[in-house]
């Protein structure tokens, strides 16, 4: 899975992305309920990784 991102200014290091899943790849049905008028086969998962240094 390649994901896209960028470094952020916070105390430690911190990495934020996001990338897109179908989700019949991880055999993950469109959910049909009546109320729902429609949904996708696909969607983004974002994501954020905080690094600090052990003392």
């Amino acid at each position: 899975m390649e994901c896209r991102g960028e470094v952020v200014d916070s105390p430690g290091s911190a990495e934020v992305g996001a990338t897109e899943v179908v989700f019949a790849d991880y055999d993950v049905s469109v959910p049909e309920v009546p109320i729902v008028l429609s949904a996708e086969d696909h969607g983004t998962v974002e994501l954020q990784l905080f690094f600090t240094r052990s003392p």
